[in-house]
């Protein structure tokens, strides 16, 4: 685990995928894949940006770069950037509405207590890529398996290959994406 200067609770703790692989020597097989992938964008509504308004010291927003063919982050309208001073993107902004519960231990100073999320089970899905929304339902069984992504029609959605953002988000945060406007 690595603790960079500069970096505050809870977002100063990181571990590197290379040190953490190599405390296995004997483990040379890659983990299956967390999703299907493919090259071909889904079918879905063309938008230009997404709004999560987790908080009022959260409020991000993801606008569709074209031009770079990625998702682009910003906090309440501030470009979020990792510490290479790049704005952090995605190809695929997955939003997984979930049911939570608060507790028992004490977030921050104004006694706020620690948000869990109810990660199995099923709900609500919006799949962002290729500037397309695409919607449906995420379900997962166990924390033991991966969670799968299906469309209205039960079929997988497919992610594009490459960074993905996986924001699980209470279900009673409004998430909305400004369509891309018609001829």
């Amino acid at each position: 685990m690595q603790s960079p200067p500069g970096r505050y609770a809870p977002y100063d703790t990181y571990v590197s995928t290379a040190s953490g692989w190599s405390l296995c020597h004997g483990d040379t097989t890659p983990p299956p894949a967390l999703f299907a992938y493919s090259a071909t964008p889904p079918t879905g509504v063309p938008v230009k940006s997404i709004h999560i308004p987790f908080s009022h010291s959260s409020d991000s927003t993801w606008t569709w770069d074209a031009a770079n063919r990625h998702w682009l982050l910003s906090y309440n309208g501030v470009p979020a950037r990792l510490a290479n001073g790049s704005q952090i993107s995605a190809v695929n902004v997955v939003v997984q509405q979930v049911r939570v519960s608060y507790g028992p231990w004490i977030e921050n100073s104004r006694g706020d207590r620690e948000v869990q999320s109810q990660l199995t089970g099923s709900g609500p899905l919006l799949v962002f890529r290729d500037g397309v929304e695409a919607s449906g339902t995420w379900q997962r069984a166990s924390l033991r398996e991966p969670t799968r992504l299906t469309g209205k029609d039960g079929s997988v959605i497919a992610l594009q290959p490459g960074q993905t953002w996986i924001a699980i988000v209470p279900a009673e945060v409004v998430v909305t994406a400004a369509a891309v406007p018609g001829p």
